[in-house]
């Protein structure tokens, strides 16, 4: 049996700060670069650019440039995408929910994946095809009592909820047992300044909790 070997930038990533920073820039292409930069600027280590962001090759093209310590392509939905996003130097993708397809070709290339999933069924079959982490969507909508719930059968998974997280809320769902979380337009709203200081004010907030909580 072949063992395939995936890519470990998110692990490493996350090892450093648990948050999986999103920018999902549906307009202006200026601006998701603008925001990319803002967020290296604030000390994020790891990003995920969407494919709904405009131009989004380009963005994640540039993160790959400045230096995060891993660069992800969010919203993946056809394996067009997954080839677009290994070409680009992307070293993970995350799919809004299951596509077995999708995880497999993903892992064939080396490249971590995080599909989407909300239920134990999809759960086991994200498992089932090979995904080491799952991202839990829309975890807003699901809350953290859902949350402590699914994480007691599936204690072993690395879950990354995504979707409802906030800097209000986010050491309440890494103290739930997220392996780390997802945030995007509470994160990335404003100005680039403004984004940048609402990054370094979180990883000050969020490691200075997940030292108590590791």
């Amino acid at each position: 049996m072949t063992t395939l070997t995936v890519d470990e930038s998110l692990g490493k990533a996350v090892s450093e700060l648990p948050i999986v920073t999103i920018v999902r820039e549906l307009g202006d292409p200026a601006r998701a670069l603008a925001v990319v930069a803002a967020l290296r600027d604030g000390g994020a280590t790891a990003i995920e650019v969407t494919t709904n962001t405009a131009e989004w090759q380009a963005a994640v093209t540039r993160a790959v440039e400045m230096g995060f310590a891993a660069v992800g392509v969010g919203t993946v939905m056809t394996m067009a995408h997954v080839r677009e996003a290994h070409d680009c130097g992307a070293s993970f993708v995350v799919s809004p929910g299951f596509d077995e397809a999708i995880v497999k070709d993903a892992l064939a290339r080396g490249m971590d994946v995080l599909p989407g999933a909300m239920t134990p069924t999809e759960i086991c079959s994200a498992l089932g095809a090979g995904a080491r982490r799952v991202k839990l969507f829309p975890a807003g909508t699901l809350g953290l009592t859902y949350f402590g719930a699914l994480r007691a059968p599936f204690n072993g998974v690395e879950f990354v909820p995504t979707g409802g997280i906030s800097p209000q809320n986010a050491v309440s769902w890494l103290r739930a047992g997220s392996w780390a979380i997802g945030m995007s337009g509470s994160l990335t709203s404003g100005t680039p300044q403004e984004i940048e200081l609402r990054m370094r004010e979180l990883r000050v907030s969020v490691l200075a909790e997940w030292k108590d909580i590791s």
